[in-house]
């Protein structure tokens, strides 16, 4: 499954290095559970049951540069905009906390989309869009930054 010190993007905390397993007693039953530790907030770790299916569907590993670099290729398709905003919001939630890096990836360059259209008519995008896009940039940043080994500073020009 997955090893110490692997690398694994886990839902809306991104990139985590699994730091260790530890075993502890739930309800009278031994569990083991990843110690995950996210890159961008060093010092920071959470548990993670790893005989939970629905924690443990939000964790992938990193994707290899190829498959990266095919998802950034990605063409949006505006059609799929959601232009009601409660609707979009509970879209958004779930692909952040999905992991799952293509739905991500759409989600940020459709944004970005409408934020070119919304700025070429002298507007600016809603606040939760923006919010909304900013988080889900840093957890594809932080990927493109392990995978590619650079810097996360210099991965969100892959994102432009």
């Amino acid at each position: 499954m997955y090893g110490i010190s692997q690398l694994v993007v886990y839902g809306s905390h991104g990139v985590c290095r699994i730091l260790k397993t530890e075993e502890r007693t739930v309800d009278r039953k031994r569990v083991e559970d990843f110690v995950l530790g996210p890159v961008a907030q060093p010092g920071t770790q959470f548990l993670l049951p790893s005989n939970n299916p629905a924690t443990l569907a939000k964790i992938r590993p990193l994707m290899d540069q190829d498959a990266l670099t095919a998802l950034l290729n990605l063409k949006v398709d505006m059609t799929n905009w959601i232009p009601d905003e409660n609707r979009r919001k509970q879209q958004y939630r779930a692909i952040i906390s999905s992991g799952d890096a293509c739905a991500q990836i759409s989600m940020y360059r459709m944004l970005q989309q409408y934020q070119a259209q919304q700025g070429t008519i002298g507007k600016k995008i809603h606040i939760c869009d923006d919010n909304f896009m900013r988080d889900v940039q840093k957890i594809i940043s932080g990927e493109i930054a392990a995978v590619m080994e650079i810097p996360i500073k210099d991965a969100t020009q892959y994102l432009a």
